[in-house]
């Protein structure tokens, strides 16, 4: 999830479940939002809520990148 967010930006849970979904195995939005959550424990995340059409308010997920 960390490097999805690294590479392509800011995602909601749903977005990074279908990205991280395959033919094999499953990823569902809970289980997403699960790890997001404790990322941002470990601040290797940031959360804010943002409005999204049909879905009302939903939390989007960042990575922080340490300053080089």
């Amino acid at each position: 999830i960390y490097n999805l967010l690294v590479e392509k930006g800011a995602m909601v849970s749903s977005a990074i479940a279908m990205e991280l979904t395959t033919p094999e195995a499953e990823v569902t939005t809970s289980k997403v939002s699960s790890m997001c959550g404790q990322m941002v424990k470990e601040r290797r995340l940031t959360v804010e809520d943002v409005k999204v059409k049909g879905k009302g308010k939903v939390k989007q997920y960042t990575a922080v990148v340490p300053a080089e």
